[in-house]
């Protein structure tokens, strides 16, 4: 799925999403043991 497809309607309901080339960037600037927060 590209980022257009992304766009076509709100498939996250809510939720953040990247792409995998996004996912590989930020998982490329964080190093391990970084304490991540996800709040519900």
């Amino acid at each position: 799925m590209n980022v257009r497809e992304m766009n076509v309607c709100d498939w996250t309901a809510g939720c953040i999403s990247v792409t995998d080339r996004q996912i590989e960037e930020i998982y490329a600037m964080v190093q391990d043991g970084t304490p991540i927060d996800i709040h519900a």
